[in-house]
């Protein structure tokens, strides 16, 4: 049988090579998304040895089962993108009291399309919900720094450069309430970017919160690096910084990102069977359900994060006592 699609790792009970050899090399070598130490590696020399099979021969066998055309890597490009996002949302996440109801909204927003392949025009509406964008020219700055950064996504950072022109591209085939202001934005970013202009405090919340985080991110795109932005003093929103986090894991992909900025294994597995449920063929079926159960709540100085009732994140607010 060869299923259709993606398989996590999570619900791999083992792998079979041809030879002790073939084991110690794969056993040896890392690979960027798939964590090779938890999988159970078995020698099972018989299984290579079957009459009339070969290379060819499964090859051809492949190529003519029904079905493959349906799958896309761009599904599964995107929601490694928003899989990457959400990670490193949760990585910088600060306990503070708006904190709860908005980032576990967004997480039910996107987790509850379990089988939605356009899962990443999804992010902007569901950001627009919780507040974090407003309706209109925002939200559609959001939507082209995201479909332009998925497009560019990889191990290195987009250029901000070619970024902002491809976002700069795309604005203009939409209906901009003011597309003078938008335009004068992004030059302004691409100036900072540049070291043209100097980067100075944002004079006032709210605005255009996406172009703001984009900038924020455009500066810092390192992982690592964009999660500082909330320490500075910039007079930026909580929600401004939480955006730069989205576009950088965005850029990186859920694969990109450290495993310090990975999360819980529970939360990685949720994620991963995200992914693969969104660019499946029907003939895998996942044992439990994909539409998990979120909630984020603070307990006191705490902020604890669920899914389907497991521990999956952990918060302590030291400026905020019980």
């Amino acid at each position: 049988m060869a299923p259709i699609g993606v398989i996590p790792t999570s619900h791999v009970s083992c792998i079979h090579v041809r030879s002790s050899r073939d084991r110690e090399e794969f056993q040896a070598r890392r690979y960027r998304n798939v964590d090779t130490e938890r999988l159970q590696v078995i020698v099972s020399k018989s299984l290579f040895t079957g009459e009339g099979v070969s290379a060819k021969s499964l090859g051809a066998w492949l190529r003519n089962l029904p079905g493959r055309e349906g799958y896309k890597t761009q599904y599964l490009t995107e929601r490694q993108c928003v899989a990457g996002a959400l990670m490193l949302l949760l990585a910088y996440l600060r306990p503070e009291p708006s904190a709860p109801a908005g980032v576990r909204k967004l997480l039910e927003n996107v987790l509850r399309r379990p089988s939605d392949l356009a899962v990443l025009g999804a992010l902007p509406e569901a950001l627009a919900e919780i507040g974090w964008i407003s309706p209109g020219d925002d939200s559609l700055v959001c939507a082209a720094a995201l479909e332009v950064l998925v497009e560019m996504s990889g191990p290195e950072p987009p250029v901000p450069s070619e970024a902002l022109t491809k976002i700069r591209g795309l604005l203009r085939r939409r209906r901009l309430a003011d597309t003078r202001l938008i335009m004068a934005y992004l030059d302004r970013i691409l100036a900072i970017s540049r070291g043209d202009v100097e980067f100075t405090q944002f004079r006032e919340h709210g605005g255009l919160r996406a172009a703001k985080g984009l900038l924020l991110f455009l500066l810092r795109p390192d992982p690592a690096a964009v999660g500082t932005w909330p320490d500075e003093d910039i007079n930026a929103e909580a929600q401004v910084t939480a955006l730069a986090a989205i576009f950088a894991g965005i850029a990186h992909r859920l694969e990109g990102l450290s495993t310090e900025l990975r999360g819980s294994d529970v939360l990685q597995h949720c994620l991963l069977d995200w992914i693969a449920v969104g660019v499946n063929g029907s003939d895998i079926g996942l044992p439990h359900s994909t539409t998990p159960a979120v909630g984020l709540e603070r307990q006191g100085r705490d902020l604890v994060l669920t899914i389907d009732s497991k521990p999956a994140g952990h918060w302590t607010d030291a400026a905020h006592p019980d």
